[in-house]
């Protein structure tokens, strides 16, 4: 199911970058290049989140066994 969504949305990208044909390549790619990294830093980002909740998680386990 998740694969189907993520092959859909893929799609409708393509699709949707193919019809703006007063587009140059160009600006097509610098554009998608700036979304890629703005993604990369939110990516980044969880991941941080997510490794601070597990070592709180962790030093919680820690106290409640001592």
């Amino acid at each position: 199911m998740i694969n189907v969504k993520i092959r859909e949305f893929e799609n409708d990208i393509i699709n949707y970058v193919n019809l703006c044909e007063d587009v140059p390549i160009e600006a097509k790619y610098l554009v998608f290049k700036d979304i890629l990294q703005q993604i990369k830093e939110e990516a980044n980002r969880q991941v941080t989140v997510e490794r601070e909740q597990m070592k709180l998680a962790k030093e919680k386990e820690s106290e409640e066994h001592e």
